[in-house]
């Protein structure tokens, strides 16, 4: 018998490690050397896309939304806690910038258009777990999306789209496909079963859709 936790729910404990799925794309030098705050340094331009506003918790150090009256992490009051800015890495990754001041700026390419790349969450919470980041236009949250309903349906369908194709790439692994589902699963399953949506509000300012493959 399995007694919850005084939330309601608890950790199952999982042992062991997920296959992993290698990405497939050349690793490359960084286009911008440096740092994000040197770029904005060097560059007064695209200073105004490089920083985010947040209140940066003052008990666990986790960056949250400005608007928001609770850590996310760890429940902490944020009242009181005056906003900062921190760097957007979600910018830095669309620049091609090398690092920020703590650490590099490399992810796992997965897909890539003219609008939109998707890569490897860097914080995964499924063995497939995935962002969709828009490039093609500066982006802070959804809400901006309201501004062009018909450019912005156009926009998320390919970003549903890619993080999509790029689930496949893992479905198509027969090793990660038949230790995550039991047999008779299929690719529109797994399709019905993912969670997607957007982080709201953000402590990233640029629009990427979280896209988690649930087993």
């Amino acid at each position: 018998r399995v007694v919850p936790g005084e939330n309601g729910w608890y950790f199952a404990g999982f042992v062991g490690a997920f296959p992993a799925i290698a990405s497939t794309s050349e690793q490359l030098t960084a286009p911008v050397s440096g740092t994000l705050d040197s770029l904005a340094q060097s560059n007064a331009e695209l200073s105004r896309y490089l920083y985010n506003d947040v209140k940066v918790c003052v008990k666990c150090g986790r960056p949250c939304a400005n608007t928001q009256k609770a850590c996310q992490a760890c429940g902490t009051s944020l009242a009181g806690v005056p906003v900062t800015q921190t760097e957007n890495v979600m910018m830095g990754f669309i620049f091609g910038v090398e690092r920020t001041l703590k650490l590099p700026l490399m992810i796992s390419l997965r897909r890539q258009t003219d609008n939109v790349i998707v890569f490897d969450d860097l914080l995964a919470m499924s063995s497939c777990h995935l962002n969709a980041l828009l490039t093609s236009h500066y982006c802070q949250d959804w809400r901006w999306l309201l501004r062009d309903p018909v450019t912005a349906r156009g926009l998320l369908d390919e970003m549903v789209h890619e993080a999509w194709q790029a689930t496949l790439s893992f479905w198509a692994n027969e090793r990660w496909r038949k230790f995550v589902y039991r047999e008779g699963v299929t690719p529109e399953m797994v399709r019905d079963n993912i969670i997607c949506g957007f982080n709201s509000p953000p402590s990233q300012f640029q629009l990427h859709m979280q896209w988690i493959v649930l087993p």
